[in-house]
């Protein structure tokens, strides 16, 4: 089995991109990994890496979030589209999984880390609130499998239109 495992900013510190990298340790004990992303931390021999280039959109400021977020998907469809032998793309974002995975003929899913569309007031600019609105319940509704963290967020991707959601929970069981 040949997982590609697509997450923005894995070289940089984050809580998503280090479940991203603990995922996908875990996973080389039963598959082949190669893991895609516009950064990499260092150390990185447990699987193959394949990058995205990204554009300079800091001339844009503070408009540039929707801009970067299509730039990645469209660099991270490039870069699933060379990778030889994928069965399974498992995202760590909406926008990646709907406008990155959709259309390739190979099974894919992503991960909820938290309910983007309930953020309090303010919380993005109003383009990527937006972006996101547009964007998240067609990846529920286009997605083979939603990962849920917790069950909570099981029931909601289900009731914005997920067909099949697994629970996976994010800690550590302490038993």
């Amino acid at each position: 089995m040949h997982l590609a495992i697509v997450c923005r900013g894995l070289g940089r510190p984050g809580a998503v991109a280090s479940v991203a990298l603990r995922q996908g340790r875990e996973l080389t004990r039963h598959a082949r990994v190669t893991l895609v992303s516009d950064s990499f931390p260092d150390g990185i021999d447990w699987a193959a890496c394949a990058n995205v280039r990204m554009p300079d959109l800091r001339a844009v400021r503070r408009f540039r979030h929707v801009p970067d977020e299509i730039a990645f998907v469209r660099g991270a469809r490039r870069a699933l589209r060379s990778l030889e032998g994928v069965d399974f793309i498992l995202a760590h974002a909406h926008s990646t999984a709907h406008l990155g995975a959709r259309g390739l003929g190979i099974p894919f899913g992503f991960f909820v880390h938290g309910d983007i569309l309930e953020r309090p007031k303010g919380t993005y600019d109003p383009f990527l609130t937006a972006f996101y609105r547009w964007v998240a319940p067609r990846a529920y509704r286009s997605a083979d499998v939603v990962f849920a963290l917790a069950p909570y967020l099981a029931d909601l991707v289900r009731t914005r239109g997920a067909r099949f959601v697994e629970i996976v929970p994010n800690g550590i069981d302490l038993s």
